[in-house]
C-alpha cells in the first residue's frame, strides 16, 4: 500500500447551505473540500443506498451564455474514461442554479492529505519504491486519457485520490479545461491551473499539449519526495 493516510478528524468536516439538500437523486450529507470551481460533497445516492462524491460547480457560473453546453460537454468526456487508475464518473446535471458532477467517493483521502499528515506527525516521505509504484499508476491513466485526446491541465497533490486500499485515482478531468474557457474566471486574468505546477507554456496562455501533463506529473513527484517544488535553478 502507498503511504498510510492520516485519520480524519470529525471536528474538522464542514458544513454549508448545502448540507441536507437534494439534487436529483443525490442527498447533500458533508462538505470535503472546496476549490476554485465550486465544492465536493459526500452524498447519498438512496436509489443505490451507495455514498457517492458530488461536486457542486459555483452557482454563478452556471449564468454564463454557454456554460452548460461546455459543462455537459466536459462532464461526457470525464464520464467515458474508464481506466483503473481514473475516478469513475457516474452522473452529472443541473438543478435551478446548481451544475453537478457524481463520482465515486474515495474514502482514502488526497496525496496532499497524505504528505501534510506525514510532515504533521514529523514520519518520513514517502520512499522511492513508494513513489515508483504512485507514478506507474498515476502515468499509465494519463497515457491512457492523452491516447483519446484528453489532456488535464491541472496535475497536482490535491487530484490524487485514494481509495480504502491505497490504490491511486486521478481526479477532476475536465474540470481545468472548463476552467480556462469560463469567462467569469478568465476575465479577471488570473492563469487557470495551479501555478507551482503548471509547465512554461500554460503560464503564457499558449496551447497546452500531453507534455503539459507529463511537466506538471514531474513537479508532483518532485514535491512528494522532497515535499517543495523545484526552483528554476533545479
Amino acid at each position: 500500500m502507498i503511504f498510510a493516510r492520516k485519520k480524519r478528524d470529525k471536528n474538522d468536516m464542514t458544513t454549508d447551505g448545502m448540507i441536507g439538500q437534494q439534487l436529483g437523486q443525490y442527498q447533500i450529507v458533508e462538505m470535503l473540500g472546496a476549490g476554485g470551481m465550486g465544492s465536493v460533497y459526500r452524498a447519498m445516492q438512496r436509489a443505490l443506498n451507495r455514498t457517492v462524491a458530488v461536486k457542486v460547480m459555483l452557482p454563478q457560473m452556471a449564468q454564463e451564455a454557454g456554460f452548460l453546453e461546455r459543462f455537459n460537454r466536459e462532464a461526457q468526456t470525464a464520464a467515458r474514461l474508464e481506466h483503473p487508475h481514473i475516478v469513475p464518473v457516474y452522473d452529472y446535471g443541473q438543478q435551478g442554479q446548481y451544475t453537478y458532477i457524481v463520482m465515486r467517493y474515495l474514502t482514502g483521502g488526497s496525496l496532499q492529505e497524505r504528505i501534510n499528515g506525514l510532515i504533521a506527525e514529523n514520519r518520513p516521505l514517502p520512499s522511492l519504491e513508494e513513489a515508483d509504484e504512485l507514478l506507474t499508476q498515476i502515468a499509465s491513466a494519463m497515457d491512457y486519457a492523452h491516447s483519446l485526446g484528453v489532456i488535464h491541465r491541472d496535475i497536482k497533490l490535491g487530484n490524487i485520490m485514494f481509495d480504502h486500499q491505497g490504490r491511486a485515482y486521478v481526479v477532476d478531468f475536465g474540470i481545468a479545461k472548463l476552467m480556462s474557457e469560463t469567462s467569469s474566471l478568465t476575465h479577471t486574468g488570473a492563469t487557470i491551473g495551479t501555478p507551482s505546477f503548471m509547465p512554461p507554456e500554460q503560464w503564457k496562455g499558449d496551447p497546452v499539449s500531453p507534455a503539459s501533463d507529463q511537466y506538471a506529473l514531474g513537479i508532483l513527484m518532485y514535491a512528494c519526495l522532497l515535499y517543495t517544488s523545484p526552483s528554476p535553478r533545479d
